[in-house]
This record gives structure tokens, sequence and C-alpha cells, in this order.
């Protein structure tokens, strides 16, 4: 899909909704403050779907889970918190496969990263640990050309 028809794509459609659909959330407190030499490891995993509606929407589906461990000699888990954020998009024309493979790189985690940023700070305070502040989601650079060679003239 070119830029140009991305660009399009996005101009017409519609965020109708964004809610948390579901979410769940456990500790193992005697493993995570074992021993003050662990070192703290964070793995997220992101998993985006889409279901097309009825009503000529789309809801795409963005689970989100974050897996504390802790790395002693071996690797421990320590607590996981799941999210699963859904959004809805009208019209649902715009969403084709191709369309969604670029949507998902390019779009949706602009739209649901802060509010995961925000329910894992909010849920790890609540399980009275140090709350966990996942990192910013930041711009990509766009890849620099390389200086054009210039031909020798003759």
């Amino acid at each position: 899909m070119t830029k140009e028809k991305y660009a399009e794509i996005i101009g017409k459609i519609k965020l109708n909704a964004m809610y948390l659909k579901s979410s769940s959330g456990e500790i193992d407190r005697d493993a995570f403050f074992q021993g003050k030499e662990a070192e703290h490891l964070i793995n997220i995993i992101d998993e985006p779907s889409m279901a097309v509606k009825a009503n000529d929407t789309v809801d795409v589906i963005h689970r989100y889970c974050v897996e504390m461990m802790l790395k002693t000699a071996e690797v421990k888990a320590a607590g996981k918190i799941e999210c699963a954020f859904c959004l809805n998009y009208s019209p649902a024309s715009c969403f084709s496969p191709e369309f969604f493979e670029e949507f998902k790189k390019a779009n949706l985690h602009i739209n649901t990263w802060p509010f995961f940023r925000e329910f894992v700070y909010n849920m790890t305070a609540r399980m009275n640990i140090p709350p966990i502040t996942l990192p910013l989601l930041k711009a990509r650079k766009k890849q620099e050309k390389p200086p054009e060679k210039k031909k020798k003239q003759t």
C-alpha cells in the first residue's frame, strides 16, 4: 500500500469509541521482593485483531500483556498484567486486510499505548509494589537517504 493511499484512508476513518474490554493481574509479592540484588525484567507482548460488525463499523481489539520477572541465578515469574482495549472505527469498508497490516504498525499504538501505560502504572500501584512506568512511545526517525554519488567528468 502506498503512503498516499494509506493517508487517504486515514483521512476517511473515524474513531467512534474506545474502552477497556478486559483486564486481569496477578502478583507474587514474595518473588517480586526477593533479594535486593535481583534484577527486575519486564516483557511486553501485544496482539491486535480486527472484527467487522454488521453496522458498518470495525472493532479493533488490542491486547497487551506485561510479564514481570525476577532475574537472580535464573529467571522467575513475579507477576503479570493483561488487558484488552476495544477501538470502534467506521466505515468498515476502509479496513481491508492490507490496510489493517499497515494500521497496526503505524497508528494503533499511538491510540492505545498511553492508556496501556497508565493502566500498568495504576495496577502495579494497587498491587502495592513500586509502580512500573513503561517507556514512552517514540516516533521513528525517517531513514535518511545516503548522499548521491557524483559522477566524475572526463
